[in-house]
């Protein structure tokens, strides 16, 4: 299980590898996650990168990936 981690000095999440404990830091930060969109194919292409980056860096594909947003 990946942790994700909220550093507030730095204002960013820094998500650790569950097997190698490397870390990401991401500096994509939701104030609310439920104002966005529940259908994740119209987000901004910037978002859906760094989303796109964190998978990559968590060697995850996209198939193996839901995200759906409680309401």
């Amino acid at each position: 299980m990946a942790l994700f981690k909220w550093d507030l000095t730095a204002r960013s999440v820094k998500v650790q590898h569950p097997v190698t404990n490397r870390q990401y830091v991401c500096p994509l930060v939701f104030e609310d996650i439920t104002a966005m969109r529940a259908d994740s194919r119209t987000w901004p292409w910037e978002i859906l990168r760094i989303l796109d980056e964190i998978m990559a860096f968590l060697d995850l594909s996209s198939n193996q990936l839901e995200l759906p947003i409680a309401r």
